[in-house]
């Protein structure tokens, strides 16, 4: 096998993510006419015939005549690098037949048709098995001799005998950025996406399905439901309000009708995309592991809710790649298979391979588990990811020579070989291509189409464990710091306000919801990243003014007649929700037997009022009773204040004290009289002697 298709399947990144098959298998086209593929008849069986239709326009203001479409089909491509050469860089190879029709006097601005049909024996394609494979098939359109433009693709001689087929795993994602803005209204980007996501739906409701896996996006799906009830659709500043009967409301309805039904289609494998789909690497660098790996709870979660077919379990697709950490952090919430693109792994390069590499590898976490990593084809991912601006028969035709030039590799392979095919998870190929893709899929017979799911089934891991290779790119690309800062602050009041609420209370939920998406990886642009800061600045805005709302109202002193008396606390809620508090008493003056702690629902713009029984401890005088109002949980202090105690109660102590000093002093107020009266007593009793 040649060293250069070594060097392809060493796969970096860069070969990856360099010019790209698609760019370079169309000439910049001269003068004013160009050439687009109509229909393609690429798959050739005993018998048949190749017919290429195509459109011819006249971009010019001129007639234009002398005008030839040619097709000529090339000897066949050696390899699937050789193939590629063929259809990229146009090293077609010698010619071994060709097809071609005259188009007479093109008008201004005009657009013709011209179908070409030729013999598959004609064009020196005889079906036998030594000629089974595939043939780069060149479209020129001339004028006078010369070429004004050229389109590149390649026809499949199918084999006489089919050992093994291909399994290939087709992914097809419904996502699209988030158009839900933070006070709920709904701006004109998503009611626009969902006919293009239904064009997808529909090409996979076919009378004949043909197994694919849907990768769902649980927000997407929870934002159709929204806007078929009706919604408030914003329009700049203004704000409009959008009836479910509305034709809007109704795209979004039909929508969600059709991802349900496909959804549950036998077969169909539904994955369920991340809710957001979430920036997880971002969240896990951030500190919030715990919203990182629920995001791939939740979007399962919704996706399920939404579609009533439950997704894939275990199986994640990452929005951009992974990093160590959020792996450990998937794998902990049991994940067991992600599907990562090659340039988002650490492939040795030195590595030697004369074949396209197997779909299914394996990857080694940091706590050393072992897990399963589904590579997209690089090239066909490539193609998927293209424009076409071809037309939809030019690029299915493409990608299924190029499944073709992979079988041929090993055509009497016994092991079970696969492809996974991958578009990236917002894909808006051209209108009908996903159509023509699936049905080339179901009809060539060295393909058997399989869900992801079965690709881990049934084709065998290549024994070489991989490691993660999370890009300098990728991490430049996440939502930054101090994004996430703000994130994970609002999170954090969000927890304490959900037990502030009372428990029927949607403004948790709502909020909570806020979070989720402000997390997505849509949110890395900077004009829609405006609309993320603005969601977290609602949650956090309106925990703010929540906790403030109470207060502690002051009043007259509480006096206490006795040593133990009820206190009375009264609080304010100045907001227009109830609130669920916890109160606490703290006071070195006095006890509270029955606890000094107590909780209170106080209802919106109302007082409530809480009465502690106190004890004091030192009775007489007046002491400030400190109040410290949190949560419910008692985690977050919401505000303070006093209450006045005076008691005019005496201590016990003090009044035996009193008494015992007024008896002592009674007691030697009566000896003291004695003492006088007796003093008295004795005076009058001695007589003088000489008196007498």
């Amino acid at each position: 096998m040649r060293l250069l298709v070594a060097v392809l399947f060493a796969i970096t990144a860069v070969a990856v993510a360099g010019a790209g098959p698609a760019a370079a298998q169309r000439r910049e086209p001269l003068d004013q006419l160009d050439l687009r593929v109509e229909a393609l008849s690429g798959l050739l069986h005993p018998g048949g015939e190749l017919r290429v239709r195509v459109q011819v326009r006249n971009r010019g203001d001129k007639p234009a005549g002398d005008v030839r479409v040619v097709g000529t089909v090339h000897r066949k491509a050696s390899s699937r690098f050789d193939f590629q050469q063929a259809v990229d860089e146009g090293e077609v190879g010698t010619v071994r037949g060709a097809l071609g029709a005259d188009v007479d006097g093109l008008a201004p601005s005009e657009v013709r048709s011209v179908e070409l049909v030729e013999a598959a024996e004609d064009l020196g394609l005889d079906q036998s098995a030594t000629q089974a494979g595939v043939y780069p098939l060149r479209l020129q359109l001339q004028r006078g001799g010369e070429v004004a433009d050229e389109l590149r693709t390649g026809v499949v001689l199918g084999p006489v005998e089919v050992g093994e087929p291909l399994s290939v795993a087709l992914l097809v994602p419904l996502d699209a950025p988030p158009g839900r803005q933070a006070d709920g209204s709904y701006d004109g980007r998503l009611p626009a996406t969902f006919t293009p996501l239904g064009r997808l739906l529909a090409a996979l409701n076919s009378p004949e399905p043909v197994p694919v896996t849907l990768a769902t996006s649980g927000l997407l799906l929870e934002q159709a439901a929204d806007l078929a009830d009706g919604f408030t659709a914003a329009e700049g500043p203004a704000r409009r309000e959008v009836a479910a009967t509305d034709p809007p409301a109704r795209e979004a309805a039909a929508f969600l009708q059709q991802a349900r039904q496909v959804a549950s289609g036998p077969q169909v494998q539904q994955l369920a995309l991340p809710y957001g789909p979430a920036d997880l690497v971002a969240l896990v660098r951030g500190g919030m592991t715990s919203e990182a790996a629920r995001h791939i709870s939740e979007g399962r979660v919704a996706s399920e809710r939404l579609t009533g077919d439950r997704p894939e379990q275990g199986l994640l697709w990452p929005p951009d790649g992974l990093d160590p950490p959020t792996l450990d952090e998937a794998v902990g919430v049991g994940i067991h298979a992600v599907i990562l693109s090659e340039g988002q792994l650490d492939i040795p390069v030195e590595r030697s391979l004369p074949f396209s590499p197997s779909p299914v590898r394996r990857l080694r976490s940091g706590t050393g588990a072992s897990v399963h990593v589904l590579v997209p084809d690089p090239w066909i991912e490539q193609l998927l990811a293209s424009s076409a601006d071809e037309g939809p028969a030019l690029a299915a035709q493409r990608i299924l020579a190029e499944t073709a030039a992979v079988y041929f590799e090993r055509p009497n392979a016994s092991a079970a070989r696969g492809l996974l095919l991958a578009p990236p998870q917002v894909w808006a190929p051209p209108p009908g291509m996903l159509e023509l893709l699936v049905a080339d899929l179901a009809q060539a017979p060295w393909v058997r189409p399989a869900t992801v799911g079965e690709l881990v089934d049934t084709v065998r891991a290549s024994s070489e464990p991989l490691t993660l290779d999370y890009p300098s790119a990728a991490r430049e690309r996440e939502l930054d710091s101090g994004y996430v800062d703000g994130l994970r602050a609002a999170r954090s009041g969000l927890g304490a306000l959900t037990d502030l609420l009372t428990g029927t209370d949607p403004t948790p939920g709502h909020f909570d919801r806020l979070l989720l998406t402000a997390a997505s990886v849509h949110y890395r642009s900077p004009p829609l990243q405006r609309e993320g800061r603005a969601m977290i600045r609602t949650v956090a805005d309106a925990a703010a003014q929540l906790y403030g709302s109470v207060t502690v109202a002051g009043g007259l002193p509480v006096t206490m007649t006795s040593v133990e008396g009820p206190v009375p606390v009264t609080l304010r809620n100045a907001a227009g929700v109830p609130l669920r508090v916890q109160v606490r008493l703290d006071s070195t003056r006095f006890a509270f037997p029955d606890g000094a702690v107590q909780t209170a629902d106080v209802e919106p713009l109302s007082t409530a009022t809480l009465t502690f029984r106190a004890r004091a401890l030192t009775p007489g005088g007046t002491s400030p009773l400190r109040v410290i109002v949190h949560d419910a949980v008692g985690e977050r202090t919401l505000t303070t204040g006093t209450v006045v105690v005076r008691s005019t109660a005496y201590s016990p102590v003090a009044l035996v004290l009193t008494g015992g000093a007024g008896v002592f002093l009674l007691a030697w107020w009566l000896r003291d009289v004695r003492r006088r009266l007796g003093e008295r007593a004795g005076a009058g009793g001695r007589r003088d002697p000489a008196a007498a």
